[in-house]
């Protein structure tokens, strides 16, 4: 008789810049794990990285035992900068599409006043499968460039430079980066110079934009139940 015993591990989840836990949706139940996600997308909590980090910690801070983080985009900085923080609480620290790793060039103009003429560039930079990006989600990120464009423009310009460089060292967790192959904000051939340095293991989900725990949630998710067992 063959017994398979799953993690009880605690997981944190933290989301990006301008999505909310509905990012999450599609993959976290198939996670092994105890969840607790953050609700709202970070633009609508603060505009200041240290700040969002206290915050963050603070809350990590409660949850019984040992924590998991995983992120997407600025979520995942905001991970490993927590993670520095909370030394021994964290025992696995999970990246995906980070900022943090340089200012990358993005084919994107910010309009705050008409923010719908985003629509189809911000269909293709989180996307690589459009068809996967549902119209009431991409409404929820085109609501948040327009009712929150002042959190966004400074979290965007804080998080565009090489912060992941003298972070990681920080952090205690084994750190592992799962990434879309096809990621068009922070493309892995330019993060991974970076993970190959401090010996990060990467692992890429084929056909896949900026946020595959949304665009390849079954296959995100296995990486994350590999990872935690």
């Amino acid at each position: 008789m063959e017994i398979v015993q799953y993690s009880q591990k605690n997981v944190f989840l933290i989301s990006g810049m301008f999505a909310g836990n509905w990012i999450w949706k599609r993959c976290y139940k198939n996670i092994n794990a105890n969840i607790n996600m953050m609700a709202e997308p970070l633009c609508h909590v603060g505009e200041d990285l240290d700040q969002l980090s206290e915050d963050i910690a603070q809350a990590v801070s409660k949850l019984n035992g040992k924590v998991v983080l995983v992120g997407n985009s600025l979520g995942s900085l905001l991970c490993l900068k927590v993670a520095s923080m909370l030394g021994d609480k964290i025992e696995l620290v999970i990246i995906s599409g980070s900022a943090g790793f340089g200012d990358f060039p993005i084919d994107l103009k910010l309009k705050k006043t008409n923010p719908e003429v985003m629509r189809p560039d911000l269909k293709r930079l989180i996307c690589h499968d459009q068809s996967a990006f549902a119209d009431k989600d991409l409404d929820r990120v085109i609501h948040n460039f327009g009712a929150s464009f002042r959190p966004i423009v400074k979290l965007i310009k804080a998080s565009s430079v090489n912060i992941a460089d003298s972070l990681i060292p920080k952090v205690k967790a084994r750190i592992v980066a799962i990434w879309g192959d096809n990621d068009l904000m922070t493309p892995y051939k330019d993060v991974k110079p970076i993970l190959d340095k401090h010996g990060i293991d990467s692992r890429l989900i084929k056909e896949c934009g900026h946020s595959p725990m949304y665009e390849r949630p079954l296959a995100f998710s296995e990486h994350v139940n590999a990872c935690l067992n």
